[in-house]
């Protein structure tokens, strides 16, 4: 993601502050095809036509030629939308920055810090990225001892800038959080050095 930190951290924060509201027929739609998943069909009653409208079965009539069918499978291999709401915590808001799709939530830790971080996937890297948006870290420098890259990425391991799967990556960046809490406390970094 080459989106300049700052640019990104304004776009995140105010997209949540004041999320664009869904066309209503859009959202009708995605109520449609959620429904039938949750009946169990293994097609919706969507179908996409030749010319890239998506409509119901009953709007373009059984018989019109040049209409595909919508199963009911998960869009990918990964439904981040359930990841999402199995994993983050209350308020997390999906945002798009720059044709990026990612997930902004809100870390506390018990010692009063508080983070808001953006996950996404990382097509070209293969993995599931951590941004921090605020507070503004990274100015710190510090890339070893605070493990927060100048452009705001959490380094998650050793060998990578990320983490294989959705609730790995959510994982390490509240172990971040609470790492990094410590260390503002005058406490050394707790997850995998010597205490």
């Amino acid at each position: 993601m080459s989106t300049d930190l700052e640019v990104l951290r304004q776009r995140v924060l105010a997209s949540r502050a004041n999320p664009q509201p869904l066309p209503q027929s859009d959202r009708q739609l995605a109520q449609r095809h959620a429904s039938a998943r949750a009946k169990g069909w293994s097609l919706s009653d969507l179908v996409v036509t030749s010319t890239g409208d998506i409509r119901t079965v009953q709007q373009t009539g059984r018989q019109t030629y040049g209409v595909s069918r919508v199963t009911t499978e998960v869009f990918a291999s990964v439904d981040e939308a359930a990841l999402a709401a199995e994993y983050l915590p209350q308020g997390y808001d999906r945002v798009e920055v720059e044709g990026i799709n990612g997930w902004a939530y809100d870390v506390n830790t018990p010692l009063g810090y508080d983070f808001t971080f953006f996950i996404y996937w990382d097509r070209f890297q293969r993995v599931y990225r951590v941004r921090l948006i605020a507070p503004a870290l990274e100015r710190m420098g510090l890339v070893h001892a605070t493990h927060l890259y100048s452009d705001g990425h959490l380094c998650m391991s050793s060998n990578s800038n990320g983490e294989r799967f959705f609730n790995n990556a959510y994982a390490k960046s509240v172990m971040w959080a609470h790492g990094i809490s410590q260390m503002f406390e005058g406490h050394a970094w707790p997850w995998g050095e010597a205490v």
